[in-house]
């Protein structure tokens, strides 16, 4: 058979998708999947999203949602304890959990599809278990969120790992498995530049001075952790800065953080990238999609008091990588701070959204070639 024939077969094939599965525990997972789908559709390929937590029992949705922060907030070692059982994945917490997964739901949303990406373990499990069950032959491509890597994050049935960090490469070693470092997947407009008077308007706004620096605090989207020990660790150290938090849905911290001054506490905003833009600094906890939107923008970023578990793996990765220092207390904190105030934004991560697409192209042209046999 001759390249022509190879093409004309092609053609007759049926239209490809790929499947992105995310999951709805925090925003990041579901970010990084939304904008992979959009760099997808952008360059012509059919995309589909999908939350694995619609193929759980309610009862396992309201755990993985609705109780994550509590436990954080109020039993953090339980937290860290669950934590270091669920990153193995012969824990009996992830096998009751990876039973309940509605086999017919997860095969629905693959048939037709010849790639599938994952953003979150739960899926990636999920996926390569009914490959290795023979019920489905798509090539399967993990996403890595985040810079700290467990076990739990990987399967043999996995044809490509993905990490947001070079160093996350020789992690990923470790435990037995290649992978390769992209730029994380956060959405273009963190790579666009604010103009000025939009950073004016919103400090005004706001009603932060001009001439004070501004250092944003992030909690994630449900605004967990010792949040309100790190707002006054900063106020006690540094006299001249003004915070801003980021209490995303959590409004009883909003409302206990509103009253402090220099404090600003906002709920859940869609302007993240302008709040980046005008402020100098960021402190966050959870090592999360803030990290990479602020390496994107080249705001420096610090970790300080992380949440248990993937908190403190993520803490201990990205401060061996050197992009956010980890300071152990209020002392080292403000210093930390003031070399980043000095110091002042690095320069923006240049980024080619076509890469993470060649990667995924190239995996369906496997998966067409794997048909052709």
């Amino acid at each position: 058979m001759d390249a022509d024939d190879v093409d004309i077969e092609m053609r007759l094939l049926p239209p490809r998708k790929v499947l992105v599965i995310g999951a709805s525990i925090g925003a990041g997972h579901n970010s990084a999947a939304w904008e992979l789908q959009r760099r997808l559709q952008c360059n012509g390929l059919s995309a589909v999203y999908f939350d694995i937590l619609d193929a759980v029992p309610f009862i396992f949705k309201v755990i993985l949602c609705d109780l994550y922060g509590p436990i954080v907030n109020y039993a953090p070692s339980l937290f860290s304890r669950f934590m270091a059982s669920w990153e193995s994945d012969s824990s009996w917490t992830v096998r009751i959990l990876l039973w309940s997964v509605s086999t017919r739901k997860v095969l629905e949303q693959i048939r037709g599809a010849s790639v599938v990406v994952t953003t979150h373990a739960i899926a990636t499990q999920a996926v390569g278990r009914l490959k290795q069950q023979g019920k489905h032959e798509a090539v399967i491509v993990s996403y890595f969120c985040d810079a700290g890597i467990h076990q739990l994050l990987f399967h043999q049935e996995v044809d490509l790992n993905l990490v947001p960090v070079p160093e996350a490469v020789q992690q990923c070693a470790k435990y037995g498995h290649t992978a390769v470092a992209i730029t994380p997947l956060v959405q273009s407009k963190f790579r666009s530049p604010v103009p000025q008077h939009t950073c004016y308007r919103l400090r005004q706004r706001l009603g932060l001075a001009a001439e004070s620096a501004v250092i944003l605090i992030v909690a994630g989207s449900l605004g967990i952790g010792s949040v309100g020990s790190t707002v006054s660790d900063i106020l006690d150290q540094m006299e001249a800065v003004l915070i801003v938090v980021l209490c995303g849905r959590n409004s009883t911290l909003q409302r206990s953080l509103s009253t402090i001054p220099r404090v600003t506490a906002l709920g859940w905003r869609e302007d993240i990238s302008e709040l980046l833009a005008i402020a100098q600094a960021m402190v966050h906890n959870a090592g999360g999609m803030a990290v990479w939107e602020a390496m994107v923008t080249g705001l420096p970023a610090t970790t300080y008091n992380p949440l248990p578990g993937h908190g403190m793996a993520n803490a201990r990765a990205l401060e061996q990588s050197g992009l956010s220092p980890w300071p152990r207390d209020r002392r080292d904190l403000r210093l930390a701070l003031e070399h980043a105030l000095q110091m002042g934004r690095r320069e923006p991560t240049i980024e080619d959204e076509q890469v993470v697409v060649d990667h995924i192209a190239r995996m369906m042209q496997r998966a067409n070639d794997i048909t052709l046999l």
